[in-house]
This record gives C-alpha cells, structure tokens and sequence, in this order.
C-alpha cells in the first residue's frame, strides 16, 4: 500500500493520507478533483491481480505527465497514441494498473 500511495502522491498529486478503517489504514485524497480511496482486496472483497481500476487523466502536456509516472516508480505501458487529435498514453502503476493520461 505504501508505494502505491507514493506513486499516485509523486505522479499525480493525489495528496493521500492514511486513515484508519475497517480494521486496517486506507489511504484518503483527492484526485483532478474528485475523491479517491485506495484499499486492498481483502478490504474491497477482491481477488484481484491487475488493472482493478481504469483511470483516465488529462494533462497539459503528456511528455511531462509520463515523466512524473516514470519518476515515481511507474512505467509507460505501450506506445503513444493518437486519437481524435490528441496524444495518449498508458502508464503502468506499481500495482500494475493503467491509468490513461490525454494530453489537453
């Protein structure tokens, strides 16, 4: 839990904080405005080994955004794309997820 809160800390400003629940520490922040709670499979119920989560972000500048990802542990997953005109990219989190960043 501890370097995947890190990594959307360093790459995404997340600004996660632990907090106690369920018998165990959650980590609680927010994300491009909107909430975000990280917890573990044993919590959610999950038995999950891979992209649990599918995220889609928007960055000024994609370049920068995949050098934050990178920065912080993760790595880019695949080529840059291009759709409708813009740039894209997946990153590989430290969990594995992928998160999309689009760049603006």
């Amino acid at each position: 839990m501890a370097s995947i809160v890190a990594f959307y800390n360093l790459a995404f400003d997340a600004d996660l904080q632990p907090v106690a629940a369920y018998g165990t520490t959650l980590a609680r922040g927010w994300l491009t405005g909107g909430g975000l709670l990280l917890c573990s499979d044993a919590v959610a119920g999950v038995d999950a080994r891979q992209n649990r989560n599918r995220w889609r972000f928007q960055v000024a500048q994609l370049d920068e955004g995949i050098a934050r990802a990178q920065a912080a542990g993760g790595s880019l997953a695949g080529e840059v794309g291009q759709d409708l005109g813009k740039r894209w990219a997946a990153v590989a989190d430290l969990d594995s997820d992928t998160p999309e960043l689009i760049e603006a």
